[in-house]
């Protein structure tokens, strides 16, 4: 998830280092109002809670020791999706 962040032009990773979580991974398009659109979406395309916490905003994706591999990377495939669209506007 993390080198997926790392080399979008459109999504950022909100922290760098040894401080990130490998349980929760926070990142942001840098719009507040387009990454509530884009939580929005994501909800109606089956990835839910992907909204960050109220006061920082962006997304947070949890990564919990149950979630499959193949969730993560459909979660990276989504985000190229809309990564691709909102860059093509």
């Amino acid at each position: 998830m993390y080198d997926y962040l790392d080399h979008s032009s459109f999504f950022d990773a909100m922290v760098t280092g040894k401080e990130r979580s490998l349980t929760n991974v926070v990142f942001t398009s840098g719009d507040a109002k387009r990454d509530a659109q884009i939580a929005q979406k994501a909800s109606q395309a089956g990835f839910y809670n992907l909204a960050g916490h109220r006061s920082v905003g962006g997304f947070r994706a949890s990564l919990y020791n149950a979630q499959p591999e193949q969730a993560v990377d459909d979660l990276i495939a989504y985000l190229k999706n809309v990564e691709m669209e909102y860059l093509n506007d």
